[in-house]
């Protein structure tokens, strides 16, 4: 027998009398190899196992062995999906594992992944849907991502004090501690994750005032709105409402350990004169 590399990732082809007629010769294996001097070669693992994101090529294995490496972790999985736009692919995790939470994991991904190539989704579960013999289905595996997702997406006050003053007849001070594996994070950014903007006034601020003033009727209109700081993982911030005395109208900022992070105007209720 006679083997030799393709170009496409060392592709394994071999040559053989043992191969017939029955197909092509010489015959593409579905393995990449490195090759020796002398004629041997080392197997470097299935084909299958590359994913090409953005041009470049990363072994699914390795970024399985990456993860099962991290402390806490038990198991881990990781497939190839197809990416809308120049991507190509995008690489999907699932994780066993304590104390984890995806962004974490990506930030200890970085050390050896360039940032392109790292998971776009990662599910930290209890424990990966293997069979008996260990074998992983590809469905059940695909079926972790369409799951609700375990991390949190609700930010919930610790504290709450009401504030009364001439310039806020009725407003209150709230203070969160933002949730490190809040759901939102994830993707946003990878290695350097923020609370994005809508996170803040949809999940922060505009819940808030539904549940502390429920008359105020549907959230209208937005003014002023402007972001001056990034919120971070674990962050302790205060959020400050307070509600003019036309009622329909809520005023907000959002403060960090840096100073301000965001403020605005809020118009509820459906009619012109609110």
């Amino acid at each position: 027998m006679r083997v030799s590399a393709g170009e496409d990732g060392g592709l394994l082809i071999v040559e053989s009398p043992f191969l017939g007629g029955a197909g092509p010769s010489p015959f593409p294996v579905a393995d990449r190899v490195e090759l020796r001097p002398g004629g041997g070669f080392v197997l470097l693992g299935r084909m299958d196992d590359v994913a090409k994101v953005a041009g470049k090529r990363v072994s699914l294995r390795e970024v399985e062995e990456r993860l099962r490496a991290l402390p806490g972790v038990r198991d881990a999985a990781a497939l190839a999906q197809p990416s809308p736009g120049l991507r190509g692919e995008e690489i999907w995790a699932a994780v066993a594992a304590e104390g984890q939470s995806p962004e974490r994991l990506r930030q200890a991904l970085s050390a050896w992944f360039d940032p392109v190539v790292l998971p776009r989704r990662i599910r930290v579960v209890e424990a990966l849907p293997r069979e008996a013999t260990g074998k992983l289905a590809l469905g059940r595996l695909r079926a972790l991502f369409e799951a609700p997702a375990a991390a949190p997406t609700r930010i919930e006050p610790e504290a709450e004090e009401r504030l009364a003053a001439g310039d806020c007849p009725d407003g209150r001070r709230l203070t969160f501690t933002i949730p490190e594996d809040l759901r939102w994070f994830e993707g946003h950014f990878p290695g350097d994750p923020v609370l994005p903007g809508v996170a803040q006034l949809d999940g922060l601020v505009a819940r808030q005032v539904e549940r502390l003033w429920p008359d105020a009727g549907p959230l209208r209109e937005v003014r002023r709105l402007k972001f001056s700081r990034v919120i971070r993982p674990g962050e302790r911030v205060t959020l400050v409402l307070c509600r003019q005395a036309a009622r329909r109208i809520v005023t907000f900022a959002l403060e960090g350990r840096e100073g301000r992070c965001s403020s605005g105007t809020l118009v509820f209720g459906a009619g012109e004169g609110a």
